[in-house]
C-alpha cells in the first residue's frame, strides 16, 4: 500500500511538472492568456441542474481583459446523455482601451463513454454572439460557431484525475473550420463536490496567423 501511494504521488508530481513546464516553454514562443473562474451548480429538479460561472481572462501584461458571467441549465435525457442551455454576458476591453459588450446564448448536447478505466466525453455546442462596441456607434457585430469537444479523463490517484481534451470550431466568421484547441490538465477533489482544475491549453487558428497558450484555473462547487 505504501508503494502504491508513492507511485501515485510520483505520477502526480510528474504530471504537474509537465503541465507547468509546457506552460513556461510555450509561453516564451506565443502569447499567453490567463483564465481564472469559479463555478457553482445545483440540482433544481429531477435530472435537472442549474449552474452559474464567474470568470476573469487576460493576456500577458494584463491587457485584453474579459470579465464574464454565465448562467445555464442542464438536463439528463438518457443514460450518460445531457442537453443544456447557457447564456453568457462579457465585458471586454482591448489594447486600445475600446470597450465591448458581448452577449452569447448557446445550446449543447453531451454524451459520455466508458473506455476501460477511462472516461470519454463528447460535447457538441452551437453558439451565437452579438458584440457591441460602445465607444463607436453602429458597430454591432453578429457571429456564430459550431463547437465540438472531446475530453478524456483518467483517475490516477484517490483524489486526482488527469484530463486531455481537444476542441474545434466550425463556421466561425464564415470559415468552415476556423480554430482548434488542445489541452492537458489535472483535477483535484479538495472536498466532496468541491474541485480544483488546472489546465494548459494551446489554441491556434487554421491559418496560423494567431496562436496562443492559455493557463486556466477553475474552482467548482456542487450542491
Amino acid at each position: 500500500m505504501i508503494l502504491s501511494l508513492r507511485n501515485d504521488s510520483l505520477k502526480i508530481h510528474i504530471l504537474l511538472a509537465s503541465l507547468f513546464l509546457t506552460t513556461f516553454l510555450f509561453g516564451q514562443l506565443v502569447n499567453t492568456n490567463y483564465w481564472t473562474s469559479i463555478s457553482f451548480d445545483k440540482k433544481v429538479f429531477k435530472k435537472t441542474r442549474a449552474n452559474i460561472k464567474f470568470s476573469y481572462r487576460s493576456e500577458n501584461q494584463l491587457v485584453n481583459n474579459q470579465f464574464f458571467f454565465q448562467g445555464g441549465i442542464e438536463r439528463k435525457v438518457k443514460k450518460k446523455r445531457k442537453i443544456g442551455f447557457n447564456y453568457r454576458y462579457t465585458n471586454y476591453s482591448d489594447f486600445e482601451f475600446n470597450t465591448f459588450y458581448i452577449y452569447r446564448p448557446s445550446i449543447y448536447y453531451c454524451k459520455g463513454y466508458k473506455i476501460k478505466k477511462m472516461k470519454l466525453d463528447f460535447r457538441s455546442k452551437i453558439q451565437i454572439e452579438k458584440e457591441n462596441q460602445i465607444k463607436i456607434e453602429n458597430t454591432d457585430l453578429w457571429n456564430s460557431a459550431w463547437r465540438n469537444k472531446l475530453k478524456l479523463s483518467k483517475k490516477i490517484a484517490k483524489k486526482w484525475k488527469c484530463q486531455f481534451y481537444t476542441e474545434w470550431f466550425s463556421f466561425e466568421k464564415s470559415s468552415i473550420i476556423s480554430r482548434y484547441r488542445i489541452g492537458l490538465g489535472m483535477k483535484y477533489e479538495i472536498k466532496k463536490k468541491f474541485n480544483l482544475s488546472v489546465r494548459t491549453i494551446y489554441q491556434s487558428k487554421f491559418d496560423f496567423r494567431k496562436r496562443n497558450l492559455i493557463f486556466a484555473l477553475n474552482l467548482n462547487k456542487s450542491f
